[in-house]
C-alpha cells in the first residue's frame, strides 16, 4: 500500500466524520451548520474517489507493462483498491443528503413562519 493510498483512506474516514458531525448538528437544531457539513461531506466523498483514480489507478495503468493482460490486471487491482478506499467516502456523500434535506426543510419552514 502506498502512502498516497493511506492518505486517501484517512480522507475517506474524515468524510464519514463530517457526516457524523452533520447528523449531530441536525439533532441540535443547528440547521445552517448541518447544511454546511453535509455539503462538505459530499465534496470530500467525490474528491476522494476522483483524486484516488487520478493519482493512483491511472498512473499505475499507464506506466505498466505493454501486455494487454497485464494492463487489465493492473487496472482491475487499481479499481478494487479505489473501491475499498472510496467506499466510506461515497456512502458518506450519499447519506449526507438526508441531514441536508432535513435542515433545508426546517429553514424553509422557519422562514415561512416569520413572514
Amino acid at each position: 500500500m502506498t502512502v498516497l493510498a493511506s492518505i486517501f483512506g484517512v480522507l475517506s474516514l474524515l468524510a464519514v466524520g463530517t457526516l457524523a458531525a452533520a447528523i449531530v448538528a441536525c439533532s441540535m437544531h443547528r440547521w445552517r451548520v448541518a447544511i454546511g457539513l453535509s455539503r462538505a461531506a459530499v465534496v470530500a466523498g467525490v474528491a476522494v474517489v476522483v483524486l484516488f483514480v487520478l493519482f493512483v489507478s491511472v498512473p499505475r495503468w499507464l506506466t505498466g507493462a505493454a501486455d494487454p493482460a497485464q494492463r487489465a490486471i493492473m487496472l482491475a487491482s487499481g479499481v478494487a483498491e479505489a473501491a475499498n478506499r472510496g467506499a466510506p467516502a461515497v456512502l458518506a456523500a450519499l447519506v449526507s443528503a438526508i441531514p441536508c434535506l432535513i435542515a433545508r426543510r426546517q429553514l424553509r419552514a422557519a422562514k415561512r413562519r416569520r413572514g
